[in-house]
Protein backbone atom coordinates (compact mmCIF):
# COMPACT_ATOMS: atom_id res chain seq x y z
CA UNK A 1 0.00 0.00 0.00
CA UNK A 2 1.44 3.75 -0.54
CA UNK A 3 1.32 5.99 1.56
CA UNK A 4 -1.09 9.32 0.76
CA UNK A 5 2.17 11.31 0.16
CA UNK A 6 4.10 8.96 -2.34
CA UNK A 7 5.49 11.28 -4.80
CA UNK A 8 5.14 14.45 -3.65
CA UNK A 9 8.52 16.07 -3.39
CA UNK A 10 9.53 17.84 -0.06
CA UNK A 11 9.08 21.88 0.87
CA UNK A 12 10.93 24.29 2.58
CA UNK A 13 10.01 27.54 4.27
CA UNK A 14 12.69 29.59 6.25
CA UNK A 15 11.44 30.98 9.52
CA UNK A 16 13.09 33.71 11.41
CA UNK A 17 14.04 32.31 14.51
CA UNK A 18 16.65 32.79 17.95
CA UNK A 19 18.42 35.54 16.01
CA UNK A 20 18.94 33.30 12.81
CA UNK A 21 17.53 31.98 9.97
CA UNK A 22 16.08 28.41 10.33
CA UNK A 23 14.54 25.91 7.87
CA UNK A 24 10.68 24.02 8.61
CA UNK A 25 10.93 21.23 6.10
CA UNK A 26 8.02 18.99 4.78
CA UNK A 27 8.84 15.53 4.18
CA UNK A 28 7.02 12.60 3.65
CA UNK A 29 3.70 13.62 5.67
CA UNK A 30 5.83 15.15 8.21
CA UNK A 31 6.59 18.67 9.24
CA UNK A 32 10.39 19.02 10.83
CA UNK A 33 12.00 22.18 12.40
CA UNK A 34 15.65 21.11 10.92
CA UNK A 35 17.76 23.20 13.33
CA UNK A 36 16.04 21.62 16.40
CA UNK A 37 16.63 18.37 17.30
CA UNK A 38 15.44 18.67 20.92
CA UNK A 39 12.60 20.87 20.44
CA UNK A 40 11.09 20.41 24.11
CA UNK A 41 13.88 21.41 25.17
CA UNK A 42 14.44 24.10 23.28
CA UNK A 43 11.01 25.53 24.24
CA UNK A 44 11.87 24.65 27.97
CA UNK A 45 15.27 27.00 27.46
CA UNK A 46 13.00 30.02 26.13
CA UNK A 47 10.46 29.64 28.29
CA UNK A 48 12.09 31.46 31.55
CA UNK A 49 12.70 34.21 29.25
CA UNK A 50 9.13 34.35 27.92
CA UNK A 51 11.07 33.62 24.63
CA UNK A 52 9.10 32.01 21.75
CA UNK A 53 10.60 29.46 19.54
CA UNK A 54 8.62 30.34 16.03
CA UNK A 55 9.33 27.46 14.24
CA UNK A 56 8.48 24.97 17.07
CA UNK A 57 5.27 27.07 16.69
CA UNK A 58 4.51 27.05 13.17
CA UNK A 59 4.83 22.95 14.18
CA UNK A 60 2.41 23.09 16.59
CA UNK A 61 0.35 25.49 14.77
CA UNK A 62 0.34 23.04 11.91
CA UNK A 63 -0.83 19.94 14.48
CA UNK A 64 -3.88 21.72 15.71
CA UNK A 65 -4.74 23.26 12.46
CA UNK A 66 -3.90 20.52 9.62
CA UNK A 67 -7.19 18.87 10.05
CA UNK A 68 -9.15 21.91 9.31
CA UNK A 69 -11.48 22.17 6.86
CA UNK A 70 -11.03 25.98 6.36
CA UNK A 71 -7.65 25.52 4.87
CA UNK A 72 -9.44 23.63 1.84
CA UNK A 73 -11.91 26.75 1.66
CA UNK A 74 -9.31 29.89 2.33
CA UNK A 75 -6.13 28.42 0.77
CA UNK A 76 -5.31 29.23 -3.12
CA UNK A 77 -7.20 27.44 -5.54
CA UNK A 78 -4.34 27.45 -8.14
CA UNK A 79 -1.84 29.72 -10.00
CA UNK A 80 -4.55 31.89 -11.04
CA UNK A 81 -5.86 32.27 -7.80
CA UNK A 82 -2.70 33.62 -5.75
CA UNK A 83 -2.90 33.79 -2.03
CA UNK A 84 -1.99 37.32 -0.89
CA UNK A 85 -2.42 37.52 3.16
CA UNK A 86 -1.47 40.55 5.48
CA UNK A 87 -2.45 38.65 8.49
CA UNK A 88 -1.56 41.49 10.77
CA UNK A 89 -3.72 43.67 8.72
CA UNK A 90 -6.39 41.41 9.27
CA UNK A 91 -9.64 42.08 11.85
CA UNK A 92 -11.90 39.74 13.26
CA UNK A 93 -15.57 40.69 14.47
CA UNK A 94 -16.22 37.20 16.42
CA UNK A 95 -15.53 35.67 19.88
CA UNK A 96 -11.80 35.02 20.95
CA UNK A 97 -11.94 31.34 20.44
CA UNK A 98 -13.25 31.30 16.69
CA UNK A 99 -10.76 34.23 16.33
CA UNK A 100 -7.90 32.17 17.30
CA UNK A 101 -8.72 28.76 15.47
CA UNK A 102 -9.11 31.84 12.20
CA UNK A 103 -5.79 33.28 12.97
CA UNK A 104 -3.88 30.61 13.48
CA UNK A 105 -5.15 28.86 9.89
CA UNK A 106 -4.30 31.89 8.23
CA UNK A 107 -0.99 32.03 9.70
CA UNK A 108 -0.48 28.93 8.26
CA UNK A 109 -1.63 29.72 4.66
CA UNK A 110 0.83 33.09 4.84
CA UNK A 111 3.65 30.38 5.50
CA UNK A 112 4.10 30.67 1.57
CA UNK A 113 6.42 28.91 -0.51
CA UNK A 114 5.43 24.97 -1.20
CA UNK A 115 4.76 24.58 2.07
CA UNK A 116 0.85 25.89 2.02
CA UNK A 117 0.62 22.92 -1.43
CA UNK A 118 1.63 20.17 1.45
CA UNK A 119 -0.68 22.21 3.93
CA UNK A 120 -3.84 21.56 1.71
CA UNK A 121 -2.27 17.79 0.27
CA UNK A 122 -2.25 16.93 4.36
CA UNK A 123 -5.98 18.07 5.16
CA UNK A 124 -7.45 16.33 2.20
CA UNK A 125 -5.77 13.46 2.77
CA UNK A 126 -6.62 13.64 6.74
CA UNK A 127 -10.83 14.36 5.24
CA UNK A 128 -10.31 11.53 2.86
CA UNK A 129 -9.52 8.96 5.30
CA UNK A 130 -12.13 10.65 7.70
CA UNK A 131 -15.26 9.99 5.14
CA UNK A 132 -13.71 6.77 4.29
CA UNK A 133 -14.10 5.58 7.72
CA UNK A 134 -16.56 7.75 9.58
CA UNK A 135 -15.53 10.45 11.95
CA UNK A 136 -16.87 12.47 14.63
CA UNK A 137 -16.62 16.07 12.77
CA UNK A 138 -18.38 14.74 9.65
CA UNK A 139 -21.48 16.40 10.04
CA UNK A 140 -19.44 19.77 10.71
CA UNK A 141 -16.48 19.06 8.36
CA UNK A 142 -18.97 18.35 5.65
CA UNK A 143 -20.30 21.83 4.20
CA UNK A 144 -16.37 22.98 4.07
CA UNK A 145 -15.43 19.98 2.27
CA UNK A 146 -17.83 20.36 -0.54
CA UNK A 147 -17.06 24.83 -0.36
CA UNK A 148 -13.49 23.61 -1.19
CA UNK A 149 -14.05 21.26 -3.71
CA UNK A 150 -16.75 23.26 -5.30
CA UNK A 151 -14.31 26.21 -5.39
CA UNK A 152 -11.49 24.01 -7.17
CA UNK A 153 -13.81 22.36 -9.74
CA UNK A 154 -15.49 25.42 -11.11
CA UNK A 155 -12.23 27.68 -11.32
CA UNK A 156 -10.72 24.05 -12.65
CA UNK A 157 -13.28 24.13 -16.06
CA UNK A 158 -13.81 27.45 -16.12
CA UNK A 159 -10.26 27.94 -16.87
CA UNK A 160 -10.03 24.65 -18.64
CA UNK A 161 -13.46 25.45 -20.88
CA UNK A 162 -12.48 28.67 -21.33
CA UNK A 163 -16.31 29.98 -20.10
CA UNK A 164 -15.67 32.69 -17.23
CA UNK A 165 -19.63 32.23 -16.87
CA UNK A 166 -19.79 28.43 -16.42
CA UNK A 167 -22.33 27.17 -13.57
CA UNK A 168 -21.38 24.11 -11.89
CA UNK A 169 -23.58 22.01 -9.98
CA UNK A 170 -21.48 19.89 -7.49
CA UNK A 171 -22.43 16.75 -5.50
CA UNK A 172 -19.96 14.56 -3.05
CA UNK A 173 -20.54 10.88 -3.57
CA UNK A 174 -19.14 8.05 -1.76
CA UNK A 175 -15.97 6.70 -2.40
CA UNK A 176 -17.11 3.49 -4.41
CA UNK A 177 -19.72 5.48 -6.21
CA UNK A 178 -18.47 6.36 -10.08
CA UNK A 179 -17.27 10.00 -10.37
CA UNK A 180 -18.83 11.46 -13.55
CA UNK A 181 -19.67 15.34 -14.82
CA UNK A 182 -22.64 15.54 -17.14
CA UNK A 183 -23.56 18.82 -19.60
CA UNK A 184 -26.59 19.80 -19.97
CA UNK A 185 -28.13 22.12 -22.91
CA UNK A 186 -29.62 24.82 -20.62
CA UNK A 187 -27.17 27.76 -20.18
CA UNK A 188 -23.65 25.34 -20.10
CA UNK A 189 -24.61 23.84 -16.94
CA UNK A 190 -22.36 21.17 -15.63
CA UNK A 191 -23.56 18.42 -13.10
CA UNK A 192 -19.88 16.97 -11.76
CA UNK A 193 -20.23 13.71 -8.90
CA UNK A 194 -17.12 13.54 -7.22
CA UNK A 195 -15.85 11.76 -4.20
Amino acid sequence: MTHWWAGIPPAEVTVPCGGDTHTVRWEAGELIAVEHGDPEGDVTRAAPAGETVPCLELLRTWSRRADDPHVLTLASRGPTDPLDIDIDGLTFDYGAPRRQTEEQTLRLLAAGGRLLDRLQATTAAIWTRRLRIGHAQLETGRPQLEAALYGRVLRTLRTWLGEPQLTVELTMIGPDEARRIVCTAEGGLLAVLSG
